[in-house]
């Protein structure tokens, strides 16, 4: 996205001084490599918090997508992260969100739920996905609920509530949805 388009987003809280416009850093397909040297570096998560700040000012939200995990290091450092963009959002009063996997295996790897309670302010499930062109079947990119020929692992329902029983504060927990 753009300058242009940053500045007409941000534009639409002229009409809703309550409106919240939010900035994702990171993605599926930006890699863990490079955000796993960062976080696990004090150097390299000031100067990226920094950076946050003072790249994107006029946002009033950020989001850190971590849908993947590298070392097994990286679930404390995700921790440091989040609470040294928290201390450096609060003057600012910046919303701090993350977007998460629904993979089973990577959030038992990469997330320590009741951590991630502490300083953010929406726990964001990524849950879409769960088919696609990888598989030899058809099926919803996001099933609610289990159909005959799906894993119940696969579905909105289950991932929800295995955020929730991993702690996940009910209120913070939200689904995104890909467009």
């Amino acid at each position: 996205m753009g300058i242009k388009m940053f500045e007409q987003f941000n534009n639409l809280r002229t009409n809703n001084a309550k409106l919240k416009t939010l900035v994702a850093i990171g993605g599926n397909d930006d890699g863990s490599d490079k955000y796993s040297q960062m976080a696990n570096n004090p150097v390299g998560r000031q100067f990226f918090v920094n950076s946050t700040i003072e790249e994107y000012p006029a946002m009033s939200a950020r989001d850190s997508e971590r849908r993947k995990v590298g070392k097994s290091a990286d679930k404390q450092a995700f921790i440091d992260l989040l609470r040294e963009l928290r201390t450096a959002f609060q003057p600012h009063e910046y919303l701090l969100t993350a977007g998460v996997s629904v993979d089973v295996s990577i959030v038992d790897r990469a997330y320590n739920v009741p951590e991630m309670n502490k300083y953010l302010d929406f726990i964001n499930v990524m849950a879409f996905d769960m088919h696609g062109s990888w598989e030899h079947k058809t099926g919803h990119v996001a099933p609610l609920y289990a159909g005959d020929n799906d894993n119940e692992t696969q579905t909105v329902q289950y991932v929800i509530d295995y955020w929730l029983r991993l702690g996940a504060q009910p209120d913070k927990l939200t689904k995104d949805f890909d467009i």
